[in-house]
Order: C-alpha cells, then structure tokens, then sequence
C-alpha cells in the first residue's frame, strides 16, 4: 500500500523546503542572539516567525489554517527550547527540529488526508520480514557493536587520552557503522574503501600517538561488524 502519490509528495517536499529556509537559510545570526538574549521580548523571534508563517502558506495556499497552526506551534517550540537551551546543547538543537518537522508530518497529513493510511502503512512494517531485519541491523550497529568494541578494547582505552576523546571515538564509530551497513545493503562496497581512506588520512595526521593502537583496534573491529551484519542481512533477504 502506498502511503502517498508524486502531488501529495511534492505538498511535504515544498512544506520541508519552507522550514529550511526560515530555520537556517533566511534566519540571519542576530535573530538568534536577540532571541537568546531577550526571548519574547525580542523583534527577532517575531520576524523569523512571520517568515515561518509567510513560507508555510505559499507552500499550501489553499490550506492557511494549517500554515496559522505550523506558524504557532513554531513559536511555541522556539520560545521553549530559548528558555531550557541555556548553553545550546545539541539535543536541544535536535529535539527542536525534531518537533518542528512532526508537526509539518501532521499538518501535511492533514492536508492529505492521509491519517488511515499512515496507521496502516505503519503497521504493516510491523509485519514486514525485510523492514524489521534491517531494522534489527541499524540496531544492533548503534548499540550492542558500541558494548563489543569497548569490551574488546578494555585494556587500551586505559592508556587513551581523555574521556572527551573516547567519547567523541563512539560517537564517530555509531555514525560509521550506519553508513557501512547502509552501504552494505545498497551493494556499495567501493564506497566503503573511500570512507576507510578518508579516516585514515585523517588519523595519520594526528599529533597524538599514545592512541593509535586503540583507534586502529576499535575501528577496524567496528567496520568488520557493521560489514558482516549488512552481509548477514542481505544473505537473509536473499539479495
């Protein structure tokens, strides 16, 4: 069943296309140092918010109720994320777009009318063989390969240089193994050589020696991982 067809796609690309523009492209930096500095009170939250509002509304003219209901949850989520984003965090950030893009979700939803669908569509992943192996994979690449590696690596990681820095280690690793199994799953191996070059050069430059062995472990244990689980799956789902 298909959650959508090629017009009610382009009513999302162009609402999605609004927020960027409001959000980063058209924002300039002041409004968002006044808003920091002065929160409601600030004519800068009130300018970015009226080009939320004017962007929204060309991309469904014909629906302005939803573009006043994004315009106002969109102050609402600003304002909220000013008062607890005292140090501009990078959940903050995330938690922030995240909320923004749901009520686009919604809003377009509506707009569609295409709440059944959605429940349905959804459901039926839950049913699916391939969508819930793959997803067992991104989940097994994000949380139990991160346990491994730290375990494998226990004896190293004494002699690393901070916790900032092992810290920043897993968060890289998470991100690369997403990347290998996806391109695992697409059949592009001659990528992931271009991925392990690219963080080579990188580590190669690096002043700091004392680490090498415990990065070069860790990182070669995360690619195996997220190779052989992409090949796993792939081999499951027969491709």
């Amino acid at each position: 069943m298909e959650l959508f067809d090629q017009d009610q796609a382009i009513i999302l690309v162009k609402l999605l296309t609004a927020h960027i523009l409001a959000d980063f492209v058209l924002q300039r930096s002041s409004w968002v140092e006044e808003k920091k500095a002065k929160g409601l009170r600030a004519w800068g939250l009130y300018k970015h918010i009226a080009m939320v509002c004017a962007l929204t509304w060309i991309a469904i003219w014909d629906y302005p109720v939803v573009a006043v209901v994004i315009t106002i949850t969109h102050l609402i989520i600003d304002y909220l994320k000013i008062k607890l984003d005292k140090k501009g965090d990078l959940s903050f950030f995330i938690a922030d777009q995240l909320l923004h893009i749901l009520v686009i979700i919604m809003g377009w939803l509506y707009v569609i009318s295409g709440w059944v669908r959605m429940v349905e569509v959804s459901l039926s992943f839950w049913t699916s063989f391939n969508v819930m192996l793959i997803a067992l994979g991104y989940l097994f690449c994000i949380g139990p390969c991160s346990y491994l590696i730290k375990f494998s690596t226990q004896d190293l990681i004494q002699q690393s240089s901070g916790e900032n820095v092992k810290r920043g280690g897993r968060l890289i690793g998470i991100f690369e193994r997403i990347i290998i199994y996806t391109l695992v799953l697409l059949n592009q191996y001659e990528a992931i050589g271009f991925l392990i070059t690219g963080k080579s050069i990188l580590r190669f430059a690096d002043s700091q020696k004392k680490e090498t062995e415990y990065v070069l472990v860790g990182t070669m244990l995360s690619y195996a991982l997220a190779i052989l689980m992409g090949a796993l799956v792939n081999l499951l789902l027969g491709r």
